[in-house]
């Protein structure tokens, strides 16, 4: 772990040595992608009849990539907007199914409820699937709707998308000035009670601070990078940065590319964001949560201009860092900058499984 104002210094090596260990890494140790979309990747596709799309389309990138825990959310707010609660959890309700099925027929992953499950299915060389919510907008103003939510085995929620639902504002709604609603101080204590992680990418910056006051066990923000290095309304300020760790949790660093630079995003640039993080907190309050969306791009970004939120033009990746099967090019990098094996292991998975055990349990 780099101290604050520690300068890092450039291991000797090479880049390909430097890959080697990359990856002799990642498969001795849990990898964590904690924020993936590709239950909504498998809902579109099975509603074209497509079947196996688990292991026909995922399953080589992941194991590519090294990955034996795949946080995914299920995702509804950004296809019904944040007020259509009926129809947001009728959707939701659809896409764990698909989920649940699609594993079902997939031997090489496991529905994950728990750390234990977890950490089961990577001993067993499978890949977990921990199950979430991104956005909150399926669960209106009811707290009988979390408690249902949690018995179908989500165990984290993004408490918005960029809308306004039930439970507070989200990023493209800054403008109003609002954060969690009454309800919305209700719904993050009974997700602590019940053992949901609280994760708060995309609510607005009053929004996260009300979470932090409410809070009791260790928050999220699961693919949301440092504003320091790039000022932008979904990425978090230092003093966000430096509450969400003093509370024992963490932050997932993005690498959609909006969040990475808005000029000039790079896979040097998403390794700037993760020193910075490491240096402003420790390293055991950094993720990965690169927010791949390779696999539905044209769909997406589609759906984003839809949204106008202003900052979400495309989706394509900086080199090195297109998908999840090159995320060894990650671990590689912060190796070539003389982060430790010890370190780099809590960032790619021990980080994750502890915030999960202490926010579960």
């Amino acid at each position: 772990m780099f101290p604050k104002g520690l300068v890092r210094s450039e291991r000797e090596g090479n880049k390909d040595s430097f890959l080697v260990d990359a990856q002799r890494l990642h498969a001795s140790v849990p990898v964590a992608d904690i924020h993936s979309d590709i239950p909504t990747d498998i809902y579109r596709r099975r509603e074209r009849g497509e079947r196996d799309i688990l292991g026909n389309v995922h399953l080589p990138k992941l194991r590519a990539g090294g990955v034996s825990i795949c946080g995914m959310a299920v995702n509804n707010d950004s296809f019904v907007g944040g007020l259509q609660a009926d129809a947001a959890l009728r959707r939701v309700i659809n896409m764990i199914e698909a989920v649940e099925e699609e594993v079902a027929n997939a031997p090489e992953f496991r529905m994950a409820r728990t750390v234990a499950e977890m950490t089961a299915a990577v001993k067993e060389g499978r890949i977990a699937v921990p199950l979430g919510l991104e956005g909150g907008a399926c669960i209106g103003e009811s707290i009988a709707t979390i408690r249902a939510l949690y018995r179908l085995g989500i165990r984290s929620i993004v408490l918005t998308w960029n809308y306004r639902n039930g439970i507070g504002d989200g990023i493209a709604e800054e403008g109003r000035g609002g954060g969690l609603s009454r309800f919305g101080v209700l719904a993050v204590k009974e997700m602590q009670r019940l053992g949901i992680v609280v994760d708060v990418s995309h609510l607005t910056q009053v929004g996260v601070d009300q979470v932090l006051d409410v809070a009791e066990r260790p928050i999220i923000a699961s693919h949301s990078n440092a504003r320091t290095l790039c000022d932008h309304p979904r990425n978090l300020n230092d003093q966000k940065i430096e509450a969400i760790a003093r509370m024992g949790g963490l932050v997932g660093v993005c690498f959609y590319p909006g969040f990475v630079d808005v000029a000039a995003p790079s896979l040097d640039r998403v390794l700037d964001h993760i020193d910075y993080l490491v240096q402003l907190v420790g390293d055991e309050h950094v993720a990965f949560g690169p927010d791949f969306v390779d696999y539905m791009s044209d769909f997406l970004n589609e759906k984003l201009q839809q949204a106008n939120v202003g900052y979400l033009n495309s989706s394509e990746y900086p080199i090195g860092i297109s998908g999840v099967h090159e995320l060894h090019n990650v671990t590689a990098g912060l190796l070539a900058r003389g982060y430790t094996d010890v370190s780099i292991t809590k960032i790619l998975g021990e980080n994750y499984l502890r915030v999960c055990n202490l926010a579960m349990n």
